[in-house]
């Protein structure tokens, strides 16, 4: 189904979508969907550095990227929810950071 709506072009109904723009990686979104992260984002903390670092090889994600991709990670982890909408407020600066 989220590939469908990624296909159709209905981003804003994709929750990794919706995170991974937060920091400027939605161009990663495809991959998250196609290996299982469409929807559940709470368990891509619960990865090993073995597995974040195959998914990040998987997915072609570029060293700079990664490290946006462990900070916003990390953001997720402290969360016991994961609304994107919150996530957003709280990446709005995030480049700056970065």
């Amino acid at each position: 189904m989220l590939l469908t709506l990624y296909e159709k072009k209905r981003f804003d109904s994709i929750p990794v979508y919706k995170l991974l723009r937060t920091a400027g990686l939605q161009q990663y979104t495809k991959g998250f969907i196609e290996r299982g992260y469409g929807v559940k984002l709470g368990i891509l903390s619960a990865l090993n550095e073995k597995d974040k670092s195959k998914l990040y090889e998987d997915i072609k994600i570029l060293p700079g990227h990664a490290v946006k991709l462990d900070r916003l990670i990390e953001t997720v982890s402290k969360h016991s929810y994961v609304e994107n909408e919150e996530l957003s407020e709280n990446f709005s600066n995030y480049d700056e950071r970065a």
